[in-house]
């Protein structure tokens, strides 16, 4: 392979020793012109530019213009030849530099390494910034099919759009907390905004439950929505894991959900996640107001539910109310003091009450708090009155 380099320079030793020596790997393109420099950029489109320090003294856009310089920037590796190290520091090309190189190790053996190093790390940075550049165009093309997708299931299921928004809420809030990576959080916000896509599939009569479906085998039929949309995904390749996801979220941590029935570390913690915002949203539209829905939270905790998400979906539920209410304040667990008093109901990650809502901290509440953090602690922060 054979690498480009333009080299701008008027130092006539520096040009001799190019057109004698080169290196075995590079062709050179050597200009003491600035015209023909620029031309030999454009028309050559080199891999490296070596300047030397007779053209340090002008500024690079004073030379080539804003524009050209950010291109080479982007583009190409900048390296500088000097002589003096005081005309270095003071030129304005540094700035740009990938490498500077002093005027008599221009023709070591190492600078030939040293120049294949910086041109391969360069193209690698615009392999990089042109897969982003792709990933960001699927990302734009995912979005406007999800948007489709939503507008087409509100007509068949008036309010799913709605509930997709936040079921996405829910989705990124958990993300956070549980410290998933981003390609992690993506999917699960993608699989939560499509969780209900299947239900374009159901029956009229099993598209909506009520309180009084819940034991019945209505509701099985309504739940088959998850496998209808696991089979719909399944077709898009651009994300796989998507439909796995969409067709567990009616399975539980105890193994007794729908429907093969997949114990908790049988599943990612995405799906695990996706079962709680399914459960949570149930929860909505049974009715449920929130005092309803975070004692369900806490039933549901080690059987429906994974502990910790469990926890964080509450926390998540109170965090809601703390926007809306202004007299509760969200307090870590190791700033409780006492005299505090108790704003919701305080559960452990295995969801057993520690203290009712109201309650004052005292000096052995908070003993008795320490001591449980290593057998089964409290997940998340507690809620107080200001």
């Amino acid at each position: 392979m054979s690498y480009r380099i333009a080299v701008f320079t008027e130092e006539t030793d520096i040009r001799n020793r190019i057109s004698k020596e080169g290196l075995s790997e590079f062709q050179f393109f050597v200009s003491d012109k600035l015209s023909e420099f620029v031309s030999i950029i454009r028309t050559f489109k080199p891999d490296a530019i070596l300047i030397d320090d007779s053209f340090m003294s002008s500024s690079p856009e004073s030379l080539l213009g804003t524009t050209i310089v950010e291109r080479l920037q982007l583009v190409l590796v900048i390296i500088l030849i000097y002589s003096e190290v005081e005309r270095l520091l003071e030129s304005k090309w540094v700035k740009y530099a990938r490498d500077v190189i002093r005027r008599d190790e221009l023709f070591l053996p190492l600078l030939e390494k040293r120049l294949i190093n910086h041109i391969e790390t360069q193209r690698l940075r615009l392999k990089v910034l042109e897969l982003e550049t792709v990933l960001e165009h699927k990302r734009e093309v995912i979005k406007d099919f999800e948007e489709l997708l939503l507008d087409i299931l509100d007509l068949r299921v008036p309010g799913i759009k709605e509930r997709a928004l936040l079921s996405r809420e829910i989705a990124e809030y958990l993300s956070q907390k549980i410290g998933l990576s981003e390609e992690e959080k993506e999917e699960l916000v993608l699989a939560a905004l499509l969780r209900e896509i299947g239900k374009i599939g159901l029956p009229e009569e099993a598209l909506n439950v009520k309180e009084d479906d819940i034991m019945s085998e209505k509701i099985r039929l309504h739940r088959s929505h998850a496998l209808i949309g696991k089979k719909i995904l399944s077709c898009l390749k651009v994300c796989p894991n998507v439909a796995t996801l969409v067709g567990e979220q009616y399975e539980r941590f105890d193994g007794e959900g729908f429907p093969q029935g997949l114990r908790g570390n049988q599943m990612s913690v995405k799906a695990l996640i996706l079962q709680a915002i399914t459960f949570y949203e149930e929860q909505l539209t049974r009715g449920f107001d929130r005092e309803a829905i975070l004692d369900s939270i806490h039933s549901a905790s080690r059987r429906i539910l994974e502990p910790t998400i469990a926890s964080y979906i509450a926390e998540y539920v109170l965090d809601k109310e703390i926007k809306l209410n202004g007299t509760i304040l969200k307090v870590p667990i190791h700033e409780l003091k006492p005299g505090m008093v108790i704003a919701e109901d305080l559960y452990s990650v295995n969801g057993t009450k520690i203290l009712s809502k109201g309650s004052k901290i005292t000096e052995h509440i908070l003993m008795i708090i320490d001591e449980r953090k290593n057998v089964d602690p409290i997940i998340g922060s507690v809620y107080v009155y200001k």
